[in-house]
C-alpha cells in the first residue's frame, strides 16, 4: 500500500479539498485584481479623452475668435478704401 508523500511547500499536509479551495480563492482574487486594473485603465483613458476634448474646444474658440476678428477687419475696409490705395 502506497502512502501519501507530503512534500514541503505552501500546501504541506493539506487535504486535497483545502488545496482546491485555496486555488479557487486565489483565482477569484486574481480575477478581481484584473478587473480593477482594467477599470483603472478605462478611467485613465477617459481622463485623456476629456483632456483632449478640452484642448480641442480651446483651439476651436481661438479659431472662432480669429475668424470674427478677420470678418471685423474685412468689414472695416470698404471697396473704396482698397481702390484708393491701389491707385
Amino acid at each position: 500500500m502506497k502512502t501519501k508523500k507530503n512534500r514541503g511547500g505552501r500546501y504541506k499536509k493539506l487535504s486535497p479539498r483545502t488545496v482546491l479551495t485555496r486555488k479557487k480563492l486565489a483565482d477569484i482574487k486574481r480575477a478581481d485584481k484584473k478587473i480593477l486594473r482594467i477599470q483603472k485603465k478605462l478611467v485613465t483613458a477617459g481622463n485623456k479623452v476629456t483632456s483632449a476634448m478640452d484642448k480641442l474646444n480651446a483651439v476651436e474658440r481661438e479659431l472662432s475668435t480669429a475668424e470674427d476678428e478677420l470678418a471685423y477687419y474685412k468689414r472695416q475696409l470698404t471697396y473704396s478704401n482698397l481702390h484708393s490705395t491701389t491707385n
